[in-house]
């Protein structure tokens, strides 16, 4: 059997045979594939890489756009916002006008009560500065309401008369200071009536003079022993002189006092019988002035009107002691003014004396020689024609006594008794 041999058939490469040039081309031509491929490969991802920039600056486009639209509405909401707002705030304004408005016509209303005026514009002052709206409409009503005044503690304040109507009173009221000069200027946001829980203000307050109306003048005169002689002439001739100058409708009644007290003239308006009376009055025994106070206020307590008593004295009481407190208490229920003119002589009792004097609105003074006498009458006088203030009060219930303060000072009692009440 014949054997074959098998051998490995080498299939020669298309390098192997081919010529050089050949071998170049390929090898060159293979390099160039390559660097196609990467190529293309980098080129596929840059436009990958676009896409998807493109995409994402496209989806903010439209975020953009959105957000611009919602702005756009935004705007024109908040417009609309601001109109109404606007509209609101013009509404307030003039509600704010409107209360302000009513406020100055309430003060208008309550004209009789001038405190409670002033509070209310104060208080429509106050809401237009909180509100930031104009003032002018107020600061002119409060610039014209009166300013009340404060006086000082020392001024006296007498009630002269008080008459009163079913709807309408009348007090006349004297204002002193501690000097005894009348207190000028007052109007009627000082005065205000007390009465059953309520303020009452006058509608009218005038000056007139203390002379106009009814006027009871008591002249007492110390007729003891130690006036007699040319002194007791004197006062003689001064307290004549003071007759002369009453006129009706003052009503002056003359009490001598001395171991006894007595009422030598009537109280009368006729000067004549006064005058009469002082021409035949002596002097002796001893001082019963206490008891002359007394008498003379008692009589005073039960008349009406404006009510004046003029003391003279040289010395103390025989008894050494002046009844101040119940002497005092008389005078007050009375509200009389005392007068109290003294001749010095080292035994005045001046403590009491001018104690009762002030306490009752009157005036304390002494005098060295009996010469002066007639012109301390005559200045005495002359104060009680001084001006006073005539208070005209609406009063739309009867009253039945009030209290009356001014000027700020403690309230005076008004007596019912003091008021004549008069039927239409």
């Amino acid at each position: 059997m014949k054997t074959t041999s098998l051998t490995k058939r080498t299939v020669p490469s298309k390098s192997t045979n081919a010529n050089p040039r050949q071998r170049r081309w390929l090898e060159s031509s293979g390099s160039s594939w390559v660097w196609i491929l990467i190529l293309l490969s980098v080129s596929s991802l840059a436009l990958v890489d676009r896409y998807r920039l493109n995409h994402v600056i496209d989806q903010q486009v439209t975020r953009l756009h959105e957000v611009e639209s919602e702005f756009q509405a935004n705007q024109a909401k908040l417009a609309k916002t601001l109109s109404t707002i606007s509209a609101s705030a013009a509404e307030v304004e003039r509600i704010q006008n409107l209360h302000l408005k009513r406020l100055q016509d309430f003060a208008r209303f309550v004209d009789e009560d001038p405190a409670m005026q002033r509070r209310i514009l104060e208080e429509a002052l106050s809401f237009a500065k909180i509100a930031k709206i104009s003032t002018e409409s107020v600061d002119e009503p409060i610039a014209k309401l009166p300013i009340s005044t404060a006086l000082a503690p020392n001024c006296k304040v007498s009630i002269l008369s008080a008459n009163q109507t079913r709807s309408i009173a009348t007090v006349d009221i004297s204002v002193n200071k501690q000097s005894g000069e009348f207190v000028e200027g007052l109007s009627r946001v000082d005065f205000v009536a007390e009465c059953q829980n309520r303020n009452i203000y006058p509608v009218r307050v005038e000056q007139t003079s203390a002379s106009i109306g009814t006027l009871s003048l008591s002249i007492l005169l110390d007729c003891s022993s130690s006036v007699a002689g040319p002194d007791f002439e004197k006062l003689k001739e001064a307290c004549t002189a003071l007759v002369k100058q009453t006129a009706n409708p003052w009503k002056v009644r003359i009490v001598r006092f001395a171991s006894d007290v007595k009422a030598i003239s009537p109280r009368s308006h006729d000067q004549d019988v006064h005058i009469e009376a002082i021409a035949a009055l002596s002097a002796d025994g001893a001082t019963q002035m206490n008891e002359a106070l007394r008498f003379d206020a008692q009589e005073q307590v039960r008349l009406t009107g404006r009510k004046v008593t003029i003391l003279f004295t040289d010395g103390i009481d025989s008894s050494n002691r002046i009844d101040i407190e119940h002497t005092l208490q008389l005078y007050r229920e009375a509200q009389c003014q005392v007068h109290v003119v003294g001749l010095d002589r080292g035994q005045i009792d001046e403590p009491s004396l001018r104690l009762i004097a002030t306490e009752t609105g009157g005036s304390f003074q002494t005098i060295a020689d009996a010469n002066q006498l007639a012109a301390t009458f005559t200045a005495i006088a002359d104060r009680m024609k001084a001006p006073v203030y005539r208070l005209t009060m609406l009063t739309p219930i009867e009253l039945k006594g009030f209290k009356l303060a001014v000027g700020g000072l403690p309230s005076i009692e008004v007596k019912t008794e003091q008021l004549i009440a008069k039927k239409r």
